[in-house]
């Protein structure tokens, strides 16, 4: 793959940069980070704070997982690899899978990190790991990171739409849902195909009679005024038939 800005990683290479100089890039357990192992980085988990560093390589099987730790917060985000396929681009996330931030490397590299790695966590303090601040991106904590259903996280593009009486608004800083019963909401589902039409679908005419403008239909006395009118209601493969029934005059729908 063509490299991208040569004289950038050529002037790069022989600096600990992205770390601070003054690291001496040292884990606790005495691995030694190559001073030339990334050329270039971007961090910006959501919530970070000044003077953040790389604070934990884990290795486990063929699997390296490397993090980004803040000095009162810990782990702020994670980047996994796989020895046998290391990228030149290591893309780190945050908790909720938000990205959060790149390092720049390759895979031989990356390759020479792992074999110097032993089993298990490898811990960094932060003198031997902050990286300089102009790799460092702030990103404020404040604000919807995911959205909650049940045990489970979204995040990425998540789309939150108000329909079918459901109406979404913002109240000092959250996200207010109401429920409000919207009375034509299920008729809209009566326009789509396969929806049975009883029992959520009501009635759309009677004798191609329409309902009024708030969808009744009233069913008055006429002229022939008794007192022991019948009205009988039943289905009939899916549609409603009504019938009426006065003495001596049979039923009529």
């Amino acid at each position: 793959m063509e490299q991208l800005f040569p004289p950038w990683r050529n002037y790069t290479r022989p600096l600990k940069y992205p770390f601070a100089d003054r690291c001496n890039l040292t884990a606790v357990n005495g691995v030694i980070l190559a001073a030339d192992l990334f050329d270039d980085a971007r961090i910006y988990p959501v919530g970070g704070e000044t003077g953040m560093y790389i604070g934990r390589i884990t290795l486990d099987g063929t699997t390296v997982t490397m993090e980004v730790y803040g000095p009162t917060k810990g782990s702020l985000a994670t980047a996994t690899y796989d020895l046998l396929s290391g990228p030149e681009v290591l893309s780190f996330v945050d908790s909720n899978g938000n990205p959060a931030g790149l390092m720049v490397t390759d895979a031989t590299r990356l390759g020479t990190l792992a074999a110097s790695l032993p089993f298990g966590e490898t811990l960094f303090l932060q003198d031997a790991t902050e990286f300089v601040s102009s790799v460092v991106v702030p990103i404020p904590g404040y604000g919807v990171t995911a959205v909650a259903v049940g045990t489970e996280k979204l995040s990425g593009d998540v789309y939150l739409v108000g329909t079918d009486g459901i109406v979404l608004s913002l109240e000092s800083g959250y996200i207010r849902v109401d429920a409000v019963g919207n009375p034509y909401a299920l008729l809209a589902l009566c326009e789509q195909q396969a929806i049975p039409v009883a029992p959520i679908c009501g009635l759309k005419t009677i004798n191609d009679i329409p309902p009024d403008g708030v969808g009744d239909f009233k069913i008055t006395v006429g002229a022939n005024v008794t007192v022991d009118n019948i009205l009988r209601i039943f289905t009939d493969s899916g549609i409603f038939n009504l019938q009426t029934s006065v003495s001596g005059q049979g039923c009529h729908g």
